[in-house]
């Protein structure tokens, strides 16, 4: 039962986070630089004491691995042994099931790996690429002899070097055990058909807005700021009059659920770039409750967006609980993010203990034991004018593993935003370049020579002697090859931000974030009212820069710019996208 529940780690502990002003790692990559090496957990450079995944060949910080030093040393001399990061044991164990265990006892499983038989596990010997891993400790070979010895301390660990030569791709430095056999092709990170940069985590946000319309470029700027991938929010107060693409970016997929009348409204906003579908088989009639599903080739995450209305009976979460059910039913291995504004004061979630609970405390605390959820956000989410603070915010998930980095953010509301990311790898499939061709830069005198000899090359390759279909195709052929050749081309790879967002924006944006940390640790009132007081400030000049750029584009003389504006504003990408064979 405990391995049927997708969430049991034969080496359970603690993942280790990046609080909110914590001192990064040895090796954290530099503002605007992304490292060669990154962590699988942290994603800061791997530098000293890393080692590597057997499975998904990603390098992982001994700290944030629960690695000890013995592991290391032990990996470092015997280069054929197995080892797992996390993010694998988890998938192995989700993958597994009662009948593939040869033990007598099925839990005995969890506490010793060796005992269980059939589970498949690839080993670094196996891998096509020379030097699956390498040598975590530093060696040295004595002279006179051609054996290599371990140094007793460990000192360093370095990813695997290459340098292309004639010949192919080799190592810079080959140590002892290495294949350096070369390749004609670099090694690629992650088979599969799918480049490495193509793989990686998931950005959510969860944010109470109490409306939005009025406050779309903060929205669109925290989206940018933070590279949010999926966005779950609340209190949209949103109708079917208003066009999604009046009010998100136009390079997400909105799912909206609005409430009949005014007020309320839950929203989940997901790149357009991750293969998505919204679940109609989970909504419960009145009830502000959403549900989409990304696909992915190890599990399916399933995202949820829930909003309860204060001071009202507990019929939403009677709902709720309808839902869930038929979520868990249908889906018993998919990884659950469920997050919005459940008003539920007064619970304090580190503990989850208090002397006396009223009766929506306790139905929240029931939800989540009866369908194995785990709340995230520990920190408060809602300042009172009075100086009263409350987690109203919630996320919830049924793979805590997976969730990490649960931080506040200044909102765009009386509510923090709740940032976190989910570790699990998902497919994107990314744009392909776009090639324009700039016809007002080319040399006409040229392109009408070349013209010219193209013209003369197809009339005397005895075009009477081929059929026209034949004809046809080399036409085009030797057309494209002339544009291509003579025609200034410029690379178009789509969405690169809000160009209103300028230098100054992004200093007044830093400050305020500053002034947000330091409120919320010290928690001072003074310090509170200089954030508040500042945020306003932002907010005006957020609002100021978009609407002075959409002037900008309305009074250009510049027609195809214009329309496309116009064009961006009336459509709504709010269809289902199937989900690619691939993920």
């Amino acid at each position: 039962m405990n391995l049927l529940a997708g969430d049991i780690s034969t080496n359970p502990g603690p993942v280790p986070v990046n609080p909110v002003g914590a001192t990064p790692k040895p090796g954290a990559r530099k503002r605007g630089r992304k490292p060669k090496w990154p962590c699988g957990i942290c994603n800061y450079a791997c530098n000293d004491n890393c080692i590597m995944c057997s499975s998904c060949d990603r390098w992982f910080h001994n700290i944030c691995s629960s690695a000890t030093g013995e592991s290391l040393h032990y990996h470092a001399t015997h280069l054929d042994a197995v080892w797992l990061c996390p993010l694998c044991e988890d998938i192995n164990l989700y993958s597994s099931s009662d009948s593939e265990l040869d033990i007598s006892n099925r839990y005995d499983g969890l506490g010793n790996v060796d005992s269980v038989d059939k589970i498949q596990i690839p080993t670094a010997t196996n891998t096509s690429r020379p030097a699956e891993r390498i040598t975590p400790i530093k060696l040295y070979r004595p002279k006179d002899t051609d054996d290599w010895t371990c140094v007793a301390k460990i000192k360093k660990l370095v990813p695997l070097k290459l340098r292309r030569t004639n010949k192919g791709w080799s190592c810079v430095k080959p140590g002892p055990q290495m294949n350096t056999k070369t390749t004609s092709h670099p090694p690629k990170r992650d088979p599969g058909g799918f480049k490495a940069h193509n793989k990686r985590s998931l950005n959510i946000v969860n944010i109470s807005c109490n409306g939005i319309r009025g406050k779309a470029p903060q929205f669109e700027l925290l989206l940018i700021q933070q590279q949010i991938d999926i966005a779950i929010g609340s209190e949209s107060k949103l109708n079917s009059d208003i066009h999604s693409s009046e009010i998100f970016p136009s390079n997400y997929r909105i799912f909206r659920k609005d409430r009949t009348a005014g007020g309320g409204g839950v929203f989940i906003a997901v790149k357009d770039n991750i293969p998505c579908f919204e679940r109609y088989d989970l909504l419960v009639d009145n009830t502000e409750l959403l549900w989409c599903q990304i696909t992915h080739q190890a599990q399916n995450i399933i995202i949820g967006a829930f909003y309860r209305q204060p001071n009202i009976s507990l019929d939403a979460l009677l709902n709720l609980d309808v839902s869930l059910t038929t979520l868990r039913n249908s889906s018993p291995t998919a990884c659950i993010v469920l997050g919005g504004d459940f008003n539920v004061p007064g619970l304090d979630w580190r503990d989850g203990h208090l002397a006396h609970r009223n009766q929506l405390q306790e139905k929240i605390i029931d939800i989540s034991n009866d369908h194995l959820l785990t709340q995230k956000v520990l920190f408060n989410t809602r300042r009172h004018q009075n100086g009263t603070e409350n987690t109203l915010d919630l996320l919830f998930t049924s793979h805590p593993s997976l969730v990490h980095s649960v931080r506040p953010h200044p909102g765009i509301s009386d509510h923090s935003a709740v940032l976190a990311t989910v570790n699990t790898k998902v497919n994107i499939s990314n744009k392909p370049t776009r090639r324009i061709p700039q016809w007002k830069n080319i040399d006409e005198d040229k392109f009408r020579r070349a013209a010219m000899e193209n013209l003369h090359g197809f009339t005397e390759s005895n075009p009477h002697m081929r059929t026209v279909d034949q004809d046809w195709k080399h036409f085009v052929k030797l057309l494209n090859t002339l544009v291509n050749s003579h025609v200034p081309h410029k690379n178009f790879t789509g969405n690169r931000g809000a160009p209103w967002f300028t230098t100054s924006l992004k200093k007044k944006v830093r400050k305020r974030e500053k002034l947000y940390i330091r409120a919320k640790l010290s928690g001072r009132e003074d310090h509170w009212d200089q954030f508040t007081a500042y945020q306003n400030t932002v907010n005006k000049a957020i609002r100021r820069s978009k609407r002075n750029h959409i002037g900008e584009i309305v009074n250009t003389s510049q027609p195809k710019k214009f329309w496309r504006f116009i064009r961006s504003r009336r459509k709504d990408k709010t269809e289902n996208r199937c989900p690619s064979l691939k993920g």
